[in-house]
């Protein structure tokens, strides 16, 4: 896969997870989620478990967009 189309990959994940905020907050906050092809492949409350995790899926962590869902009226 060429530089543009995985960063056009991941714009159409960010557009997506914009577009979603809303249901991805109450079913993840306070969570870290790996995105990928406009879906949730993995999340967990740290990073550690989060890798841990896509490794046991057999995901490249370099393939997916790694996001904290931040807790109402959290400040980072």
């Amino acid at each position: 896969m060429s530089d543009l189309e995985m960063l056009q990959e991941s714009n159409s994940d960010l557009i997506w997870l914009r577009d979603n905020m809303k249901s991805v907050k109450s079913e993840y906050e306070g969570e870290f989620i790996a995105l990928k092809d406009k879906s949730i492949v993995a999340f967990a409350p740290n990073v550690d478990v989060l890798l841990r995790k896509l490794r046991e899926a057999n995901i490249d962590e370099k393939s997916v967009i790694v996001k904290f869902i931040s807790l109402a009226n959290q400040i980072i």
